[in-house]
């Protein structure tokens, strides 16, 4: 997937105008959550993310990671670093 398609995507799906984000080669975040559902676009490098109690997943160039909402996980960025966009949707009022 491009960008153009990506962001066509997540203004259909409710999530706001993804913003591009970088991380330095073999970072580790730990685990953490956010308080609304995160979906990325990898654009350069290679990330792997792992949910609390499931498989990580490694996702390269072109390929869409998602994050659902106060889901625990772990990142981990590969060895050439990772340039990425991404949005957020927040939960529904209720």
């Amino acid at each position: 997937m491009n960008a153009e398609e990506f962001e066509q995507q997540m203004t259909r799906d409710g999530f706001t105008k993804p913003v591009p984000g970088h991380y330095e080669a073999n970072r580790v975040n730990a685990p953490h959550a956010h308080p609304f559902e995160v979906r990325g676009l990898i654009l350069r490098g290679e990330m792997t993310i792992t949910p609390v109690g499931s498989e990580a997943t490694r996702y390269r160039t072109g390929e869409v990671f998602v994050m659902p909402l106060s889901a625990q996980h772990q990142e981990e960025v590969g060895p050439e670093g990772c340039a990425y966009i991404w949005g957020r949707r927040e939960p529904a009022a209720g």
